[in-house]
């Protein structure tokens, strides 16, 4: 399978650092990751912060307040500022009893947690008969911390199909909410709606919707692949709108590209090239992110077949596939990135556990272990329709005897796939849905987590939010918070975004998959589901279909332009890496 001769691409190989090297980061040397207090059997090193240790909060370059109630934090839209007096005298009547007038709030969620640097977030809600809408914000462990926003009624657009009449929305701008973001970290806030007329006598109110903020902010990128071009985008969380990365052709020739996966350090892209149909098995590419254009692991000739699912190491410097064709898929091969050299290979195995066929392979934070799909069935080379999790060892070149971490589960008609690991290596989530499968777009699938060890399996039930809604391709960000407990995962569902992301109202072959983010508390692993419900991330754009979202702890950067707009991100080229602009 060599595509080129080992010289042409070892020069741009670009190895990863060592020793006491930081590039813009704290460095954190612990050893191993034995559990999930953080304890470590071996040296490693991170690119990262500390648990104890989170970066400092959001900072905000320009004051968002613009009006006075007494409290100091006060907001008024341009188009309410015309009213006689103002708008703060509207919502100083009595409350209409009847709920037939109550405004309802859509998004965000109950129970939803949001990162303190997500940036500005999309209020949505049913306005009931008002006009004119007051939202406050009042922190629960102190009321006498209001935030007051008076805001019109913006009717979502028409995309795909004309909202309900009495839809509302308002984005609030990235400097508004970081604002009351960085004055709450681990808190929680009430988010109330009120309504109000000129000519009324009475105002409306939404029953609250309790919302918090992370400790800390996520810092990190993602790698995206969006309908908008068949190609892969990627986006630094709070740092603005997603930009274009990989766009076709791909490689040279594939009008299609997904299955991704960045190295922890931000360095390299693997991904697997194809035909807009998946009529291809998939062929194997890697590139340098500071030369796209130019594949440092070029696609092998013909058709290829040697690249369905792909995993990068740490630093890139090794490359997992799980390959094959649609009569014999399931092989796994490791290569080195540099100079596309086999150092180990898998082949099909039907006397082996959980089937002796691989898919969806994923290394760990450690590059010792790898957790994959064992199957037995498939129709494809990227999608399965029965399956376990489990664990191969990785060391001295080869695979070691692989042990099943979660088993099918045929007493209750249940298969497992598309593990991913904690930062720390200490856990598993995973996705299952009822057998027969398939895999791949199973819109009763539900995402779970596991001890690496096994065990007892935890449901993820508010992040998944309900069955029915495709919610799968989980993936870990590089964090961990408050002293390792708090871990954060992204994933794809058709689950409504409010009013504008309706795939409900939708006919299937319509519904536009979404990225989201749940946190996952580690303390609240008794309840039986340590997740929270989940929140959009707002750097996709919501017309397009955006799937398969994976993790680099850094966005790097050549220039300006691969940062966006200066107002939402820099190009600090002393780190070589986009920064967050404060808003």
């Amino acid at each position: 399978m060599n595509r080129k001769p080992p010289a042409a691409r070892a020069s741009r190989l670009i190895r990863g650092w060592v020793g006491g090297a930081v590039l813009g980061a704290l460095v954190v040397v612990g050893v191993g990751f034995a559990g999930a207090g953080c304890q470590r059997t071996r040296a490693i090193e991170f690119i990262g912060y500390a648990c104890g240790a989170p970066p400092p909060l959001p900072m905000v370059a320009s004051n968002p307040w613009n009006c006075d109630d007494g409290g100091g934090r006060c907001f008024v839209d341009d188009n309410l500022v015309g009213l006689p007096g103002g708008p703060a005298p509207l919502f100083m009547r009595p409350e209409d009893p009847s709920t037939a007038a109550q405004p309802t709030i859509v998004y965000p969620r109950a129970g939803a947690m949001f990162p303190l640097n997500l940036g500005g977030i999309d209020l949505q809600w049913r306005r009931g008969t008002h006009l004119y809408f007051r939202a406050q914000l009042t922190a629960v462990s102190d009321p006498t911390r209001v935030y007051t926003l008076y805001l019109p009624c913006r009717m979502p657009p028409p995309v795909p199909s004309p909202p309900p009449p009495d839809a509302c929305f308002y984005p609030l701008s990235r400097a508004l909410w970081t604002t009351i973001a960085a004055e709450n970290p681990d808190g929680a806030l009430d988010l109330q709606i009120t309504g109000a007329d000129a000519a009324g006598t009475t105002i409306a109110m939404s029953p609250p919707v309790r919302i918090s903020f992370a400790p800390s902010s996520v810092h990190g990128g993602i790698y995206y692949w969006s309908s908008d071009g068949q190609g892969v985008f990627r986006a630094l969380l709070g740092g603005g709108p997603g930009l274009p990365f990989l766009t076709p052709p791909l490689g040279g020739r594939f009008p299609c590209g997904g299955c991704h996966s960045a190295s922890d350090d931000g360095r390299f892209l693997s991904f697997s090239g194809t035909t807009n149909d998946y009529g291809q098995p998939g062929t194997l590419i890697v590139t340098d992110v500071q030369s796209p254009s130019t594949p440092m692991l070029g696609p092998a000739p013909g058709e290829g077949g040697d690249g369905a699912t792909t995993s990068l190491n740490r630093d890139g410097s090794l490359v997992l596939a799980s390959f094959g064709t649609a009569i014999d898929p399931g092989h796994l091969d490791v290569r080195e990135t540099a100079t596309d050299r086999e150092l180990a290979r898998r082949d099909p195995d039907p006397t082996a556990v959980g089937g002796g066929r691989y898919f969806f392979p994923q290394w760990s934070p450690d590059g010792r272990e790898i957790a994959a799909t064992a199957s037995e069935g498939s129709t494809t080379p990227w999608s399965v329709d029965s399956g376990s999790i489990v664990v191969l060892p990785y060391g001295g070149g080869g695979f070691g005897t692989p042990r099943v971490v979660v088993p099918q589960d045929d007493a209750n008609g249940l298969f497992h796939y598309y593990p991913t690991w904690s930062p720390d290596g200490a856990w598993i989530a995973f996705v299952s849905a009822p057998l027969p499968g398939p895999s791949y777009g199973n819109a009763q699938s539900r995402l779970r987590l596991v001890s690496r060890a096994g065990g007892r399996i935890y449901e993820l039930a508010k992040a998944t939010q309900k069955i029915g809604v495709t919610s799968t391709y989980p993936r870990f960000a590089p964090v961990m918070q408050d002293q390792c407990n708090v871990l954060y995962l992204t994933f794809q569902s058709k689950m409504d975004y409010g009013y504008l992301v309706a795939n409900s109202a939708q006919p299937t072959q319509g519904q536009a998959p979404q990225l989201w983010m749940t946190a996952i508390d580690l303390r609240a692993l008794d309840t039986g589901d340590p997740s929270r419900v989940p929140v959009w991330l707002p750097f996709q754009a919501p017309q397009q279909k955006n799937l398969l979202g994976t993790w680099a702890e850094r966005i790097l950067c050549r220039g300006q332009a691969d940062c966006g707009a200066v107002t939402d991100a820099t190009c600090e080229t002393t780190l070589g890496e986009c920064v967050p602009a404060p808003p």
